[in-house]
């Protein structure tokens, strides 16, 4: 059991291999990553592959899920999952090394947080950063302060 899971649906090849890279590049260790295929007509299982990372595991849907509900494809993922905390993933969401030490950092500050809500950066197809994450957040808010 690890202590994350990335609970990754995937259907867009274009960015999953960068995806994948930048959450096995994790200083923080302790985490699996479940993609999960949503029936892509791409070859999302052979990016999958060249990963060679233990800590990833593939599964594809027989019908595409995330086409009429993105949220019914992440709680069949949540089932699937042992983890204690998941991370609610994308395929072209690309994490910064330190991601998950800092989200464990915040874990271990706020025992009791239900959720912690990260920071982000919104690129264009070629990679160019077009919006930031809001950095002027409080680091902890209620839930009345968060809604």
């Amino acid at each position: 059991m690890s202590k994350y899971s990335f609970l990754l649906p995937a259907y867009k090849p274009s960015f999953l291999d960068e995806a994948l890279a930048s959450i096995t590049s994790q200083t923080f260790e302790d985490f699996a990553v479940i993609v999960s295929d949503d029936c892509s007509p791409d070859d999302i299982e052979s990016i999958v592959k060249r990963h060679k990372d233990s800590r990833i595991s593939y599964r594809r849907n027989p019908v595409n899920i995330g086409a009429e509900n993105l949220v019914d494809h992440w709680n069949l993922l949540l089932e699937a999952s042992d983890a204690e905390y998941v991370i609610i993933a994308s395929d072209d969401d690309i994490y910064s090394p330190k991601f998950l030490e800092e989200i464990d950092g915040l874990a271990v500050k706020y025992p009791d947080a239900d959720i912690i809500m990260a920071r982000a950066n919104t690129i264009d197809n070629s990679g160019q950063q077009i919006s930031a994450g809001d950095d002027k957040q409080a680091e902890f808010l209620s839930f009345q302060e968060f809604i």
